[in-house]
């Protein structure tokens, strides 16, 4: 087990992933601590901006932020051996299996917390900074930093870690792995909200795997001089919950292991009735080339992208689990003080945007990746590459077939919004209000995160290390701009105006802002989409020289 747990180590220290992330949660933690414009669930009131309760309530909530890094590094070590072939070796040599399955999990598990170290030194650095106020920050207490990564970063790794490399050693799956990812977020999300509604504050501690709950629960009546001085201890309520979670992480994974087949799958033997006849060899005809119209290949890749996106099943799981959560989110809607509130078009369009619109980033993330690295992932990309498809066309036709997915999965939105009214006794379906709202506007807003996913993807050609850019980029898109002092819309990426509808004035004045700014957009993602496909990988040219050539 030692070899293989070095080995891991040894790898993930090397590799520039790991520094990336690390990098990107420092730079997060930083922003949260030396800037009052972003907010991390940290300090309020009187309590320091790094105060041990602070730091420790950064670890926790980093270490779910972080989902996507975990299933980054999880994924990759299983799928290694699967993806390179070395697996038919390392399963004939005389290595034993709990030494292979043990020891990689282990000394990937362990890597993949090491970026969360950067919330350490991000809220080391902040103070330093020269515009931040002295009297918002006390003195360093160690062992909040402590605390926070043995109480939460490194035990909510290690749960996240037996889920997604139980899903893609078992599945042998890359894309499975980041679709219950996402699942992940969603239970937990879902736990959450019943959670609260339980009067037992206690048992609602213990039924949070992630541990925010019993947090919560050990800082309730925790004076403000107690959070600036004291660490919150690993005791009581929190240490019930780790355990408890950690054990059942455990049987979780000798779960796996028990099913982890340490073998080469025996291929069918073929039964009789599906034997080859051989047929007799026609006489050879040479074939005469015919090139189609630049036009009629367009249409043909994007009919070939898009049928490749809808048809696979896990794009169904994605929308099946997030129409589950919309569904769950549509009967959670109540008015203000036990009022009964109709589910007006602009109500369901609101709750819409605020919980499903997560699963569309989640789409866009995992089926950026997978379009652009679908022929290489095949094995298919040196014969796709020599076909008369320009880059430009094909790049094309695979934004616009992934632009024609999200359009599916708000087109089913707009179907379950019209349900729950009708079931709900509500006739004034307002149609116009769907579509100009969901399929026009935020439609445009999808489309130009789907053209820096492809540009992120295409430039730093690493699927891992794309992923993780990607949702920095969105991160940093949302928070960095306060810090700065920067308003204008015409700097923050895909940003419009707030539009609002009313039923006295309609859109009234927004409109017009609106219009003005998709256009400017869409003429900053029309130069994107150029240099996207300039960066775009065909045949072997892919050092930086000879892509920039």
């Amino acid at each position: 087990m030692n070899i293989f747990f070095g080995f891991e180590v040894r790898t993930w220290l090397r590799s520039p992933m790991t520094w990336i992330f690390f990098g990107v949660i420092a730079l997060l933690t930083f922003f949260a601590t030396a800037s009052d414009s972003v907010s991390l669930g940290g300090s309020v009131g009187s309590v320091r901006k790094n105060a041990p309760a602070v730091v420790q309530q950064y670890y926790l909530i980093m270490s779910i932020l972080s989902l996507l890094m975990t299933t980054a590094f999880m994924s990759a070590t299983a799928m290694r051996d699967f993806s390179s072939g070395m697996y038919q070796f390392v399963f004939t040599s005389p290595i034993r299996k709990a030494s292979y399955f043990f020891g990689s999990f282990l000394g990937s598990s362990l890597i993949a917390t090491v970026p969360l170290l950067g919330v350490s030194l991000g809220s080391l650095l902040a103070p330093l900074m020269p515009w931040v106020t002295p009297e918002r920050y006390g003195d360093v207490v160690w062992l909040g930093h402590l605390y926070g990564y043995l109480g939460f970063a490194l035990p909510n790794t290690v749960l996240v870690a037996v889920w997604i490399y139980g899903l893609a050693i078992t599945f042998r799956s890359t894309m499975i792995s980041f679709v219950g990812a996402l699942v992940l977020l969603v239970l937990y999300g879902l736990s959450s909200t019943l959670t609260n509604d339980l009067s037992s504050e206690w048992l609602a501690a213990m039924l949070d795997p992630f541990g925010g709950s019993a947090f919560n629960l050990a800082t309730k009546y925790a004076t403000v001089d107690e959070k600036n001085t004291t660490a919150v201890a690993i005791t009581g309520v929190i240490l019930l919950n780790r355990l408890c979670w950690l054990g059942i992480a455990a049987l979780a994974l000798l779960g796996i292991y028990g099913r982890f087949r340490f073998s080469i799958r025996p291929s069918r033997q073929k039964s009789p009735h599906n034997a080859v006849v051989v047929k007799k060899p026609e006489p050879f005809q040479p074939a005469t080339p015919s090139f189609t119209s630049g036009s009629k290949r367009l249409l043909y890749d994007i009919r070939h992208e898009t049928k490749a996106v809808l048809r696979n099943q896990t794009f169904l799981i994605i929308l099946v689990v997030g129409s589950v959560n919309l569904i769950a989110t549509l009967f959670g809607i109540k008015g203000s003080y036990g009022n009964t509130v109709y589910p007006t078009t602009y109500s369901i369009i609101s709750a819409i945007q605020n919980s499903f619109y997560a699963f569309l980033i989640g789409i866009i993330t995992f089926y950026s990746g997978y379009v652009v690295w679908r022929e290489r992932d095949a094995r298919i990309a040196d014969i796709t590459d020599t076909t008369p498809s320009g880059v430009l066309g094909r790049t094309a036709a695979k934004i616009i077939a992934l632009n024609t997915a999200v359009a599916v999965v708000l087109l089913s939105t707009i179907v379950v919004g019209i349900v729950f009214q009708l079931c709900r006794g509500y006739s004034q379906i307002e149609l116009d209000q769907y579509i100009s709202r969901l399929l026009i506007f935020d439609l445009l807003g999808f489309t130009y995160l789907i053209v820096a996913a492809f540009l992120i993807h295409n430039v730093i050609n690493n699927r891992y290390i794309g992923y993780f850019a990607f949702v920095a980029f969105i991160v940093l898109n949302a928070f960095v701009w306060g810090p700065l002092d920067v308003s204008t819309l015409m700097v923050q990426f895909g940003k419009t105006p707030q539009l609002q509808y009313s039923d006295m004035n309609g859109f009234g004045p927004y409109l017009k802002g609106e219009l003005w700014f998709n256009a400017y957009w869409l003429a900053a993602a029309t130069v994107l989409f150029i240099v996207c496909a300039a960066f775009t990988v065909r045949g072997h040219a892919t050092t930086w020289k000879q892509r920039l050539s």
